[in-house]
Parts: structure tokens; sequence; C-alpha cells
């Protein structure tokens, strides 16, 4: 048996995180994070995370300026930003710092779910997709 995608999830606001880990916590194993530092610690015991959706505004330390810790510790994972702030230079600077993928909030169960179906490495995303998750 395959072993459940690893998701952690970085955000400040408490709504996002229960929403990402009731649509995908039965499917995936995810972790939640709501600063820069929670989420380095759960990185520095387990780096084998293969998705991080990563907030770029964060209390303390900024998502791009957290970005080169993860890359070293975590160098598999695919980083998909988020934010609020859809300004261009925004997700230019994010793409440029190695991101996988940029959305911009409020996301939809949709937008969440075909994130992680364009990971290469993540079947069960594909799984979720298929089965019509996003129809709940």
């Amino acid at each position: 048996m395959a072993r459940k995608s690893k998701i952690l999830v970085v955000d400040d606001e408490e709504v996002l995180l229960a929403l990402f880990q009731k649509l995908l916590g039965q499917n995936c194993e995810v972790k939640t994070a709501s600063n820069a530092q929670e989420a380095l610690g759960f990185i520095k015991i387990s780096s084998d995370f293969d998705i991080i959706f990563l907030d770029i505004v964060l209390p303390g330390i900024s998502g791009p300026e957290i970005m080169p810790q993860i890359k070293r510790y975590c160098p598999q994972a695919r980083i998909i930003m988020m934010t609020g702030y859809p300004l261009e230079e925004v997700r230019d600077d994010a793409m440029e710092a190695g991101a996988f993928k940029f959305l911009v909030k409020p996301l939809s169960t949709t937008d969440i779910i075909k994130a992680i179906a364009n990971v290469p490495t993540t079947i069960d995303a594909a799984r979720m997709w298929s089965s019509g998750l996003t129809k709940k």
C-alpha cells in the first residue's frame, strides 16, 4: 500500500488551517502550523513532506523568508505559496524564490484540490479529485 501524501499547511488563519485538515485529513497526512517557527519545527523533525502550502504574510518571519530553510530541510517538497494580496510583484517574487505554484485567497476547496492534483508526485489528490470530493 502506498503511503499517504504528507502535506504541511502554514497560515495564521485558523479557519483556513481547519479547512485543509477537514478537506484532506482522511486521504493525506496533514500537519498545520500557524507561524514560520512552528513550521520549521515540523520540518526539522520530519523532512518528508510532499507539499507545503505556505502563506506569504505570517507573523514574525514571512513565507518567502523561510523558503530557503524549507528547501534545505525538505528539498523534494513542492511549495505552494498563498496570499490575500494578489499583486503581480508578490507572485513574481514567490515564483523566483522557488514556489511551485501561487494561489490567491480566499481559497475554495476546488482551488486546493486542483493545486494538489497538479503536483506530479501526488497520487492521493488524483483519487480525491476523481471521486468527486470537491462536489461536497
